[in-house]
């Protein structure tokens, strides 16, 4: 997600969807979620964002939401 972001300039809510196309279950639902707060904000703050989303998804376990 680094690369595309830096060497193809992919806005990161389409790199979202990207993710939850090639994942399932509660990562899906992450990205997809994540790709939704992304765009809803007028000038969003990734880890805001990110924070609601994992906050609204209680299924995703502790590790993957450290990682996230």
């Amino acid at each position: 997600m680094e690369c595309e972001l830096q060497y193809r300039a992919t806005p990161l809510p389409d790199l979202c969807r990207q993710a939850a196309a090639e994942v399932g279950g509660t990562l899906c639902k992450v990205f997809t979620e994540l790709a939704h707060e992304l765009e809803a904000q007028v000038s969003p703050e990734v880890n805001q964002c990110l924070k609601t989303v994992i906050s609204n998804n209680r299924g995703l376990s502790d590790y993957a939401a450290q990682a996230l």
